[in-house]
């Protein structure tokens, strides 16, 4: 009887982390808690990076990052994951007006892109980043006359959505 009652005790145990186990489980699925925020915020560094690499090996000037620029490009990109704005610069005058009040400006441009991760790359910043030298729009804003910057990213599902903005101050 003793064994019997032990097995039953050890299952016991292993149930308890039942709970804590689905819990984890949940917030890895669902992309919720700090782990997901700190995967953001290093995939925002990550663009942050590959632009300036980028502009170095042309031999032009590294762009600042700039915490209000990149507060409100983190916004656009939660609201284009959750379908509260389609994928689109609809709202970039509005966009622009937050950074100018605080952040005079000369010229301004916003580039946006998405990676949807079926087969778990290993990287959507080097995907985004790739596409956007492809483009003539993009690379114009990559390769532009800015001098700030900032990168926002969101998750939707497998789904990243990436936005960012460049930005000359008027002197």
């Amino acid at each position: 009887m003793k064994r019997i009652n032990k097995k039953r005790k050890n299952r016991t145990h292993d149930i308890r982390w039942l709970p804590v186990l689905c819990l984890a489980f949940f917030f890895l699925e669902t992309g919720c808690g700090l782990l997901n925020q700190h995967d953001l915020l290093s995939l925002e560094q990550d663009i942050f990076h590959l632009i300036n690499g980028h502009r170095k090996s042309l031999g032009l000037g590294e762009l600042v990052w700039n915490d209000l620029i990149a507060q409100v490009c983190r916004e656009h990109s939660k609201e284009m994951a959750s379908g509260a704005s389609s994928f689109s610069h609809d709202g970039f005058d509005d966009r622009t007006g937050v950074i100018g009040r605080t952040i005079p400006y000369a010229q301004i441009s916003e580039i946006i892109g998405y990676v949807v991760d079926v087969w778990g790359i290993s990287s959507p910043t080097e995907r985004v980043f790739q596409t956007w030298l492809t483009s003539a729009s993009h690379l114009g804003a990559i390769e532009g006359d800015f001098e700030l910057t900032g990168v926002g990213a969101a998750r939707s599902g497998t789904t990243y959505y990436f936005s960012q903005i460049f930005l000359r101050k008027s002197h």
